[in-house]
């Protein structure tokens, strides 16, 4: 249901992170 709303917000902020 959420699955994919949490698993696209998590990507995000690792994303983030490793541009960070």
């Amino acid at each position: 249901m959420d699955a994919d709303h949490c698993l696209a917000m998590r990507r995000a902020l690792l994303g983030s992170r490793l541009l960070l």
